[in-house]
């Protein structure tokens, strides 16, 4: 398991130091990174989560230490979102509505309102001239995108 090496020296680990780190005799995880002794899955993923690589960088399957950006789950997605501020956990749920909104042809004029201010209890009173031209703004959008 060369990579199970690799990663622990670019973190700057010696071996005593990250085997009491995950909980294994110094020894055993030495057989582990030999190759004479391969860890258990939970173990192993405990490991890759540690390091923030795939299971399958650690056994050498694969030189990618990270799946593609494509294939976030939605776990992550969550715990990035609740790193967030309030405000800005507003502005995501709102963006999320106006493409939601765009994607089930709403009318122009709900879309201006939830691009403007989003939608839910927690928002402002909708400013009707702002989410007008707002609207109008997509609907010309569109419009220019259908000529092309």
């Amino acid at each position: 398991m060369e990579n199970l090496r690799k990663i622990r020296i670019i973190n700057g680990y010696s071996q005593k130091e990250f085997a009491t780190i995950i909980g294994v005799p110094s020894n055993t995880y030495n057989q582990w990174e030999t190759g004479k002794r391969q860890p258990d899955y939970e173990t192993l993923s405990k490991i890759a989560d540690f390091y923030d690589v795939t299971v399958d960088y650690l056994l050498g399957r694969t030189l990618k230490e990270k799946p593609a950006k494509t294939e976030k789950s939605l776990p992550d997605i969550m715990y990035r979102y609740d790193e967030l501020s309030e405000d800005q956990q507003r502005e995501v749920i709102a963006f999320i509505e106006f493409k939601l909104a765009q994607q089930t042809k709403k009318p122009d004029i709900i879309i201006g309102q939830i691009a403007a201010f989003g939608s839910g209890p927690m928002d402002v009173s909708v400013n009707k001239e702002a989410s007008q031209k707002l609207a109008a703004l997509a609907k010309k959008k569109r419009t220019e995108k259908k000529e092309k």
